[in-house]
């Protein structure tokens, strides 16, 4: 049985799960999907072996997992039917397991250690290694949006936001509102209930959302609706609560998108296998953590109750899905929420519901996906939802030590999978529809992963990767690849593919610019690879620079340049050490002899600048050619922070010009000073500056203190400050990670 950290390497629990795209993948494994086995009741007996001859893959598990159509349930006993088989063929495919593991720990015991062999199986060596970085792109020019984004007309949540008369910050247990005219504060929205909350704001508009304590045990958030106007304090006009987890969300021609996370609750239940001796309990918080007892009862996705197991109910129940006094799953209808894409035990529910944000208070459409989605991505018209991989894998009877090319390579391809599902949004009465899915070979690093280009019929490209670092060759190599999709009926159809380059990299930055995407790959150095879209069905690479360190994020700033943000990296052979925070600048005028011209590294090992991560955090005035990136700079390795507050430089043909350093150190509080220049290990990912903007012909900075307004002619000189009440420490855990 295999369980690993989901959030680490993108990882897989035990089971059964695949049709259309698991027949291929045992086709293009050598498999024939219609051999078949004993009765895995049987096998579980040990009346047969549950392996092909020599040790290869399984074929008579049935696998049953990739549902690559769209289509709703059509009641709720539908759908407890469905999931109540997924929990049947967990229940048969545990008997398998239990006898093999018994097998195992008798050849064990007379088994001899190979020093030469690994003792750690394939997912522990993988597991650091394979971790992708987190969200490091960048989007539109300030003239365009107030907030860095990713599409052009599609604003996305943050914490800071403009309105037509204020400025609005939100800072753990409320939003400063700024005067915009007169540069001074006017008060604090106080949100007792609510945490890690994000804005939006359009005219006289400012939006709440964010998670809240709910006293029914139930997950909740809230989205709060506030009128704005001149010198006074915005006004309440409407409250919604969500079932479920705030996610995500954007804003786009009116119409807010809210992503939640839900779940279904499962029943507990024991098994009546082998007499009910047989089972498993697991953390599902910890889904790396296993124990398999002879007499523990199952508890499928759910924390253990408090009753003892003997007084649960033996078998699957009939309708082990927990539903509503009003007939719904957290809300949900049952007939609104599209059937799993994977069956693969995966009982998180994505919800979206589309509110119209001028006039709230007309009707919310919504849906959801079972099986959950672990990011989103969105056009102008339509929502992405990615599911990374699967949450459970049947296990394939084989040991580690056994396990041959092929399975290597399935149990690769099923774990590193993104399914990938479109949601249409109609811009007249904002309903949304599920309209097709798709799956790609590969993990995605992150939203910049997809591009969905309207002028090509909707043609959705995505760069992905597979693969883990560790693996030098064979099916775990890492490789990159990149794949277009069109929508055929209710399926996104691979259409036109890049594969296997960067190989033994993983990437670690992608943007697109017009009809080239920029790919950036890393291992020891940066590989910057430029290829062609002009042809979407028919992408190819036209160029490869190769340069020490490597770029998390990228934003283009004209006369084919390119600005990349990231980290230098010392080449040691068969690793890099990562030093400090790196701003390069690239010449990509022509694609197929791209070059650096200009880069500046500051600080060593521990430097941090929130760029790397959040692309909000970036800044660029393309009309003035100056660009900001927040930072905490860390003089020696590991060592004291040195300066901590923004850089600002000027942006040449073939020359980056630091121009300035800004800080708020002025603003902040003796315990706050204490965190700007504490050792790095210490609020690492700390800065006192967190977000630049272009507002009024002035340089705005802000950070959990304060905010200032800087001349552009000459940033240092302050035209204007505002400072916020101290805040009372620990602040929730979102202003923790950020401040």
């Amino acid at each position: 049985m295999r369980f690993i950290d989901r959030d680490r390497t993108k990882g897989w629990l035990p089971v059964r799960g695949l049709t259309l795209l698991g027949l291929t993948l045992l086709t293009s494994c050598g498999i024939n999907p219609a051999q078949t086995i004993k009765n895995v009741a049987e096998c579980g007996r040990g009346e047969c072996d549950a392996r092909r001859p020599g040790g290869e893959l399984p074929v008579g598990v049935n696998l049953s997992g990739f549902n690559l159509t769209v289509d709703t349930y059509e009641s709720c006993s539908e759908l407890q039917q469905d999931v109540r088989g997924q929990l049947l063929d967990k229940e048969r495919d545990m008997i398998v397991q239990q006898a093999r593991w018994k097998r195992q720990q008798v050849e064990s015991r007379n088994r001899p250690i190979n020093g030469d062999v690994a003792n750690s199986s394939m997912e522990d060596r993988g597991a650091a290694d394979s971790a992708s970085p987190e969200s490091a792109q960048g989007g539109a020019t300030a003239d365009e949006s107030f907030t860095n984004v990713q599409e052009k007309g599609v604003d996305e949540a943050d914490f800071v936001k403009l309105g037509t008369h204020q400025f609005f910050v939100y800072r753990g247990k409320g939003v400063e509102v700024v005067e915009r005219g007169s540069l001074t504060r006017v008060g604090t929205i106080e949100l007792k209930d609510m945490y890690s909350a994000k804005l939006f704001a359009f005219g006289d508009r400012l939006i709440v959302l964010g998670a809240v304590a709910s006293s029914n045990g139930r997950q909740q958030s809230k989205a709060m609706f506030y009128r704005s106007a001149a010198t006074v304090m915005p006004t309440l006009e409407k409250e919604i609560v969500l079932e479920g987890t705030y996610r995500d969300a954007r804003l786009t021609d009116g119409r807010l998108i809210v992503v939640l996370d839900r779940r279904l609750e499962i029943k507990p239940w024991r098994s009546e296998l082998a007499g009910g001796s047989v089972g498993h309990v697991y953390d599902r918080a910890r889904p790396d953590i296993m124990m398999a007892e002879d007499a523990a009862p199952m508890f499928p996705g759910a924390q253990p109750p408090s009753q003892n197991w003997n007084e649960l109910p033996v078998g699957v129940p009939e309708e082990p899905v927990v539903i509503g006094s009003d007939g719904t799953i957290a809300g949900m209808p049952c007939g609104a929420i599209a059937k799993a894409r994977a069956r693969d035990l995966d009982w998180r529910m994505t919800a979206v519901a589309s509110i119209n944000a001028t006039n709230p208070t007309e009707e919310i459409r919504q849906t959801a996906i079972l099986g959950g989605g672990d990011q989103i991505y969105m056009s102008l018209r339509n929502l992405y939802v990615i599911k990374r991989g699967l949450n459970w894998v049947p296990d394939l009877g084989v040991d580690d030590r056994e396990m041959t090319d092929a399975g290597s390579r399935l149990l690769l391809e099923l774990n590193q999978t993104t399914v990938i599902t479109r949601i249409a949004l109609n811009k007249e009465d904002g309903a949304l529809a599920p309209t097709s899915i798709g799956a790609v070979r590969g993990y995605v690093k992150d939203q910049w992963a997809f591009r969905e280009f309207a002028e090509n019929n909707g043609t959705l490209v995505v760069a992905t990767s597979t693969g883990y670092l560790w693996s030098t060759s064979g099916p775990t190599q890492a490789q990159n690849h990149l794949f277009s999709l069109v929508e055929e009926g209710t399926n996104l159809k691979v259409v036109g593919k890049v594969e296997n380059y960067g190989t033994n990299e993983n990437i670690r930055a992608i943007r697109y610019v017009d009809k080239i995407a920029y790919v950036v790959t890393f291992k020891n150095t940066d590989p910057l690879y430029a290829i062609d879209l002009s042809d979407v069905l028919a992408p190819k690479i036209l160029g490869e620079l190769k340069i020490p360190g490597f770029s998390t994020y990228m934003h283009p700033v004209g006369e084919g340049r390119m600005v990349g943000v990231g980290w230098d990296a010392l080449d040691l052979g068969s690793v890099a050490r990562i030093t400090g925070v790196q701003v390069s600048l690239f010449d990509v005028a022509d694609p197929k002899a791209m070059r650096r011209v200009d880069n500046k590294v500051h600080g060593d090992s521990g430097s941090y600048s929130e760029v790397n991560y959040n692309h909000q955090a970036f800044w660029f005035d393309p009309t003035r050619k100056l660009m900001g990136v927040p930072l905490r700079e860390v003089g020696s390795a590991y060592g004291q922070t040195v300066f901590s507050g923004a850089v600002i430089y000027r942006v040449d043909r073939d020359a980056l010009a630091e121009v300035a350093r800004i800080s708020h150190e002025d603003l902040q509080s003796n315990d706050q000073e204490m965190r700007r220049f504490a050792p790095w290990w210490h609020y690492s990912r700390s800065s006192d500056i967190s977000r630049l903007y272009s507002v009024d012909g002035k340089l705005v900075s802000v950070s959990t203190a304060g905010m200032k307004f800087h001349d552009f002619a000459e940033p240092t000189r302050e035209l204007g400050r505002v400072e916020f009440p101290e805040l009372e420490w620990p602040m929730d855990d979102w202003n923790e990670r950020r401040w």
